[in-house]
């Protein structure tokens, strides 16, 4: 007695006729009707009788049909509820600007690569504050974002995974005057002293964004001094467009500015200044494991679209 057994007997009963019910299983009405007669010696009594229009349960086949009907049902109802657990979905946040760039490879490295889940991603949330505010809320599962010289602990049942640490460039349009004083790192890299920030304009995002903050730092620890901060604005693309036009430096993550032929991308200091890129997730929205291969797919995507240049291990 197998389940496949069940749903022709469940047909039957369905259909209330044995030649109805070979024709919608795809068998012969004489097979089937062979079939029902060994089922029932077997069992050991009639399931059906028949009737003048078919066949129609006998009274011990109305009381097995209910409960190998069940069987069925609560056969079917869990392996539903495998493969949903096995196809969750796991929503996941990052910041409009930083989609803009991250998720064309995340979604490459996402393709026919199998991670147990679905990701959803939102890419509508504008900053870290409101990422974790998401989070907290149960908006999504999990976030990609940038943090400056802070604690990674655990904030709650928020677990935080640092993937890279990304160096913020000076971003030097070519006609700008400072573009010929760069001090060379190497072929094609170059880097400039705190001195040479002092009295120069900007066009800076706006306090909301990590990149003010990060440069306001610069600002702040090398002792920056009469700085002119002609505009600001709450998208960086706009910003660098901006400081092309007007010839004004800013601060940026390298990967926005490398593909353009109008600046020079240069460290501040020998050493260079970096954030840290961080994948911060609701514990128990995940299964073990998976936080593992969310953060090394996020990392790997980060890496690439960087072309593995100006980033350095969190280790």
């Amino acid at each position: 007695m197998e389940l496949k057994d069940f749903r022709t007997l469940l047909e039957i009963e369905t259909k209330g006729s044995i030649s109805l019910a070979a024709r919608s299983l795809y068998v012969s009405q004489p097979g089937l009707s062979q079939f029902l007669h060994s089922y029932e010696e077997q069992l050991g009594f009639a399931i059906f009788e028949r009737v003048s229009h078919g066949v129609r349960p006998t009274v011990k086949g109305k009381g097995y049909l209910d409960l190998i009907r069940r069987l069925v049902e609560e056969y079917d109802t869990g392996v539903t509820v495998l493969k949903g657990l096995s196809r969750r979905r796991i929503r996941f946040g990052i910041g409009d600007q930083r989609g803009t760039i991250l998720i064309p490879s995340m979604m490459s490295m996402l393709d026919g690569r199998d991670m147990g889940f679905d990701l959803e991603i939102n890419d509508t949330i504008s900053s870290r504050k409101n990422l974790v505010g998401a989070l907290k809320q149960g908006i999504v599962d999990a976030a990609c974002t940038t943090v400056i010289d802070e604690d990674y602990s655990m904030n709650g049942n928020i677990w935080v995974y640092p993937l890279l640490r990304e160096e913020i460039m000076l971003m030097v349009p070519k006609k700008h005057p400072l573009a010929g004083k760069l001090r060379k790192k190497k072929e094609g890299e170059h880097w400039v002293t705190p001195l040479e920030l002092h009295g120069e304009t900007y066009i800076l995002c706006d306090g909301k964004r990590e990149i003010r903050k990060m440069s306001d730092q610069i600002f702040h620890t090398m002792n920056v001094q009469n700085i002119n901060i002609l505009q600001s604005s709450t998208s960086l693309f706009t910003v660098i467009n901006s400081c092309l036009n007007c010839n004004t430096l800013t601060f940026s993550p390298w990967e926005y500015v490398c593909h353009s032929d109008q600046c020079v991308c240069a460290s501040v200091g020998e050493e260079g200044v970096y954030w840290t890129h961080i994948l911060m997730a609701r514990a128990e929205a995940f299964l073990p494991g998976e936080l593992d291969l969310l953060a090394q797919m996020l990392r790997e995507s980060l890496l690439t679209d960087m072309e593995n240049r100006h980033v350095a291990s969190c280790n």
